[in-house]
């Protein structure tokens, strides 16, 4: 049987946060039906998860450059999604186009949740590029 892992990136990780407090509860669900989850993060805040989550954040909490956290984001994004069933990206276009490159090369599917009533270009490109949107 293969190993089922999870590549998830998204803005925040933090369980007190008012917006994206709710997708911590996502990440432990998700917990539950992957081996191991890993999380790229823009920043990472108060969050208690299972031993099969590993949180990496890009320093934005640190105030970390936007220099800094482009290097980290794609040497995270090599090491992890070689060793990811897939990547999900969550409600941002631009993860989507930064991290296929680097899922094409490794045929990795990327699935895009994505709630907003804009269409903008980035989500016009993004959309060309992930596996399948899915949204609520």
């Amino acid at each position: 049987m293969a190993v089922r892992n999870l590549l998830i990136i998204t803005q925040k990780v933090d369980q007190e946060d008012d917006l994206l407090g709710f997708f911590v509860d996502w990440i432990i669900e998700f917990s539950k039906h992957f081996e191991e989850v890993n999380v790229i993060t823009l920043a990472k805040g108060n969050c208690d998860l299972p031993s099969n989550v590993h949180v990496h954040s890009l320093g934005k909490e640190k105030n970390s450059s936007r220099v800094f956290r482009f290097f980290k984001f794609y040497k995270l994004l090599f090491s992890l999604v070689l060793k990811s069933s897939g990547v999900f990206a969550h409600m941002s276009p631009i993860f989507v186009i930064a991290s296929w490159p680097v899922a094409f090369i490794f045929r990795k599917k990327i699935i895009f949740w994505y709630l907003h009533r804009s269409v903008t270009l980035r989500l016009k490109i993004a959309e060309k590029l992930c596996y399948k949107i899915v949204t609520a």
